[in-house]
C-alpha cells in the first residue's frame, strides 16, 4: 500500500468526533439555557473562561445577569461562588465577583466586550489584570461542593421574583476548569446534528471527550464554523 493510501486508511479508522464543527461561540439566552459542567466547586477549584455579556435583564431593581457560578442555597444573595454579574442597583454598571458571598469584588465597568476571566479561591483576573478579592475563600462554605454552571449561577432554583437574575445572555468562547492545577474540563463551542436532524450548539470537553448540551429551556445560539464554512 502506498504511503498516501496508508494515511487515508489510518484517518478513516480514527475516532469520529461527536460534533460536526467547532464554532466561534455558543450563546445562552438569559432566560433558561445553561450548561452544568459536572464539576463541583471546591477550595482547589479554579477556572479560566473566555466570555462576553451580550445584554442585561430589564428588571426594575438589580437587573443582574450571572454568567457562571455555583449555588449552595436558594436565596439570591447566598451561595453564588465565582459569579460574574452586572448590576445597576447602586447606579453603577460593573462586573461583580462574589468570593465568597460575604464579599463583593468590583471589576471594570461593563463594556459588553469579550473578556478572559481567571478566578481561584484567592485571586481574580480580568484580561490579565488583577481584581482585588476582599475575602479569599480559606475554608469550607455552603456553596462549595455544588455544580458549577455556565449561563447561570448553579442548578438550585430561586424565588420567581429573582429567577431571571440567575441567568445571563452571554457568549462563551472557551471554558477551562482545574482541580489542584489539573485540567478537569477544557470546553470548546461546537455544533452537531441532534436526534431531530437539527443543528444544535453545545460545548465539547476535550478532557472527557463528551458533548455538554443545554440542560435548561430554550436553545443556544451559536457562531459560524471557525474553519470559515459556516454552520
Amino acid at each position: 500500500m502506498s504511503l498516501p493510501g496508508a494515511r487515508m486508511l489510518f484517518e478513516q479508522r480514527g475516532p469520529k468526533l461527536p460534533y460536526d464543527a467547532e464554532v466561534e461561540w455558543i450563546e445562552t439566552d438569559g432566560v433558561g439555557s445553561y450548561i452544568n459542567t459536572g464539576i463541583n466547586s471546591s477550595l482547589n477549584f479554579s477556572l479560566e473562561i473566555d466570555c462576553q455579556l451580550m445584554s442585561k435583564h430589564n428588571l426594575a431593581a438589580q437587573p443582574n445577569s450571572t454568567l457562571f457560578g455555583a449555588r449552595g442555597a436558594a436565596g439570591f444573595t447566598i451561595g453564588a461562588r465565582f459569579s460574574y454579574m452586572l448590576t445597576t442597583s447602586s447606579g453603577k454598571n460593573l462586573m461583580y465577583f462574589r468570593i465568597p458571598t460575604t464579599s463583593v469584588s468590583e471589576g471594570p465597568e461593563n463594556d459588553y466586550e469579550r473578556h478572559v476571566i481567571r478566578i481561584t479561591a484567592t485571586e481574580c483576573y480580568i484580561d490579565g489584570v488583577s481584581v482585588q478579592v476582599t475575602s479569599p475563600v480559606t475554608s469550607s462554605t455552603p456553596y462549595l461542593g455544588h455544580p458549577f454552571c455556565i449561563g447561570r449561577d448553579g442548578i438550585l432554583d430561586v424565588d420567581e421574583d429573582y429567577r431571571l437574575r440567575t441567568y445571563a445572555n452571554a457568549r462563551f468562547y472557551a471554558v477551562k476548569i482545574y482541580e489542584n492545577g489539573i485540567f478537569v474540563r477544557d470546553m470548546i463551542p461546537v455544533c452537531f446534528t441532534n436526534e431531530l436532524g437539527q443543528a444544535e450548539g453545545a460545548m465539547y470537553d476535550r478532557v472527557s471527550c463528551e458533548i455538554f448540551r443545554n440542560q435548561g429551556t430554550g436553545a443556544f445560539g451559536f457562531g459560524t464554523d471557525i474553519a470559515g464554512g459556516g454552520v
